[in-house]
């Protein structure tokens, strides 16, 4: 018997229900968008709020359904952030974000000496610095913000290559590769602050950084590999090795998209 028919109210639970999924999935969707041209951005976002109150609006469409529908939306927006044609600085800086984040936070979790941890610390938080500009400004850097982050991360960047301890053995060999691939990013880092030292931005240095940054990334994926096989084993941890040499190609090629990303003068 309906609730109209037996004087209850109607039940309101799953009415509360789908109102909380619809704002999370939009505030979903406007986080994962943020950065794309305005107009586009906007297409999309009501496009999406249509679909989803239109499989609602269906008795026969459960919620769980249309969250599987929200989820596949999420995914391939990702997808399109890390290996598409985006053209804003937000992939950028959360790149940037996450090597601040993991340069920060090393020193606190190993044994390295107070030297290579103080580069350590002092690279992380011009990576942090770097990728907060670029999320909050992802569609035009602003050089004289990104200038200075970019000069502290390379003298980080080299002091930590230079300041890297050596481990004996064949595990030396590897600690050397990623000296080499330290060294690669910071001359990387340097080439590309000296494209935006005076305006106009120079675009052939930014080309030739980014090439720098890819062989800096593409020694130190063989140092993590050699690291994951010599010096940890094929256990967890060596799997963890593997898992940052990947992260650090897929880190390169998103941070090369730093020469088409306009920067302002």
């Amino acid at each position: 018997m309906a609730s109209s028919e037996t004087g209850n109210p109607p039940p309101q639970k799953g009415r509360a229900l789908r109102h909380c999924f619809l704002r999370c999935a939009e505030w979903a969707d406007r986080a994962l968008t943020w950065g794309l041209d305005p107009q586009t951005r906007a297409e999309i976002l009501q496009e999406r709020v249509a679909d989803r109150y239109a499989h609602l609006a269906d008795p026969d469409a459960s919620i769980g359904a249309v969250a599987m529908r929200a989820l596949r939306s999420a995914l391939s927006d990702v997808g399109y952030r890390i290996f598409g044609h985006d053209d804003s600085a937000v992939p950028i800086g959360l790149v940037f974000a996450l090597i601040g984040f993991g340069a920060f936070i090393h020193p606190l979790t190993s044994d390295m000496p107070f030297w290579a941890g103080i580069a350590s610390h002092f690279t992380g938080a011009a990576f942090l610095f770097m990728g907060a500009v670029a999320i909050v400004s992802p569609r035009e850097l602003p050089r004289v913000w990104l200038l200075p982050g970019l000069l502290v991360a390379s003298a980080g960047t080299m002091g930590g290559a230079l300041t890297l301890p050596a481990s004996p053995g064949a595990v030396a060999v590897v600690d050397l590769t990623n000296r080499l691939g330290l060294a690669f990013v910071s001359v990387a880092l340097l080439v590309l602050a000296m494209a935006l030292m005076r305006p106009p931005v120079k675009r052939p240095l930014l080309n030739a950084g980014g090439a720098v940054l890819w062989a800096g990334a593409l020694v130190m994926a063989v140092g993590q590999i050699g690291w994951a096989v010599l010096g940890a084993g094929f256990d967890a941890t060596g799997g963890v090795g593997i898992l940052v040499a990947a992260a650090c190609i897929v880190g390169a090629a998103i941070l090369s998209r730093l020469r088409d990303v306009p920067i302002t003068s």
